[in-house]
């Protein structure tokens, strides 16, 4: 686990695409490479989406600061390739009070790829977006 994650954070660090993730988890760990390809998207997917959750934050103190009042949106990459479980439902929802999405299975997450439930996470390519609201 920690090879992977090591190539990973490295391959985020240095700006590699997928595939050279995927090689560099399969060189490590001798996982297949459909299998390597599946782990490098969701765990990027993961990390991307957690930093946006902190870089949220910060949006939204900024903005209460200036008297903008701003929500996170759930945006759905609809290209046909999604995940029927949810991507596409989820698409336009907001958090409820606590920040927390609901998915359609009923797995409450903190954002897009962050429910722990592989189910969900796996191959999610949803994002998340801010909306104002009032300004």
């Amino acid at each position: 686990m920690n090879d992977v994650k090591t190539e990973v954070s490295q391959g985020i660090i240095q700006g590699k695409p997928y595939n050279e993730i995927a090689r560099g988890i399969t060189e490590r760990t001798g996982v297949a490479a459909g299998k390597a390809i599946r782990i490098a998207r969701t765990e990027t997917h993961r990390v991307t989406s957690a930093g946006r959750q902190i870089s949220y934050d910060k949006t939204f103190n900024a903005s209460e600061s200036l008297g903008i009042e701003v929500q996170k949106v759930w945006i759905a990459i609809k290209d046909g390739r999604s995940k029927d479980s949810h991507h596409e439902k989820m698409d336009g929802k907001h958090p409820d009070e606590k920040g927390y999405y609901t998915l359609p299975s009923g797995v409450r997450t903190l954002g897009p790829g962050l429910s722990g439930d592989p189910n969900e996470d796996i191959n999610c390519r949803c994002i998340e977006g801010i909306e104002i609201t009032s300004f």
